[in-house]
């Protein structure tokens, strides 16, 4: 499986967005994924080398090509609204006026979760390469600022499911609020939709996320009818239904 998204840069008329050097880009991924050797490979064309750079390591390679654009039809801006530091009062979205698309072409097949955890790092090595301003998950429809996305990186694996799933945030009811994963298909599950009152918002976020890195290490979601909780006590049902922004696609759901 391929992997791609968009890691965003800023020039100005001073200093212009350009491509990392390979020997940048191999020393910031030995650092974020060390061990697996990474090294710069030659390209076939000197001239190519300009605007994109092949990275191979043990298992696959890397490709990070430069386009000197923003992101075609405002996806990448778009997408910030669905990244959980949008949610911050002193959040401000990263302008950008060109992007490197990278992808990861993996030899070896690789659990959904492991690859999922690999591009991540490879992500996180490529921003600090290139002194991105954010990044675009376009299988998942979410941006994130590079700090946040660094912020979580250097935190507990557990919790990168922050960065590797958009989230939709409605209130049904005015006491309300519900939560919708985008993008979960990238890891071969539904994509999962909690709600509850507008008093929980964080503990309500805390289980969301809880509930899909669950899924994610199990390959699957819970069954509809079953049911979940955090304690013997608590017994919360699941249920199956179609996606209220796409009703083509299941989805599991957990009402608190």
């Amino acid at each position: 499986m391929i992997h791609l998204a968009f890691v965003l840069l800023k020039g100005s008329l001073l200093r212009k967005a350009k491509l990392p050097k390979p020997d940048q880009l191999v020393d910031a991924l030995k650092k974020r994924a060390p061990g697996l050797g990474f090294w710069a490979e030659p390209a076939d064309d000197p001239k190519l080398q300009q605007d994109i750079h092949s990275i191979g390591f043990d298992g696959g390679r890397v490709i990070v090509m430069m386009v000197p654009a923003a992101v075609p039809d405002n996806e990448a801006d778009q997408g910030f609204e669905f990244s959980i530091s949008s949610w911050s009062k002193s959040f401000r979205k990263p302008d950008h006026n060109a992007h490197l698309m990278v992808t990861l072409q993996l030899d070896d097949e690789l659990s959904a979760s492991d690859a999922q955890r690999l591009f991540t790092r490879v992500l996180a090595g490529v921003i600090e390469a290139s002194n991105a301003v954010g990044v675009y998950w376009g299988q998942a429809s979410v941006s994130h600022p590079s700090d946040f996305f660094l912020d979580v990186v250097n935190g507990d694996e557990d919790f990168w499911v922050m960065l590797w799933t958009g989230v939709s945030r409605a209130s049904p009811q005015p006491d309300r609020i519900s939560l919708l994963s985008l993008g979960m298909e990238q890891l071969g599950i539904a994509n999962l939709q909690v709600s509850g009152p507008s008093s929980m918002n964080q503990d309500l976020l805390m289980s969301f996320f809880q509930l899909l890195g669950y899924a994610i290490e199990r390959g699957e979601v819970i069954p509809d009818g079953d049911t979940v909780g955090s304690s013997a006590d608590e017994r919360l049902k699941v249920r199956h239904e179609p996606s209220p922004i796409d009703p083509g696609k299941t989805i599991w759901c957990i009402d608190y």
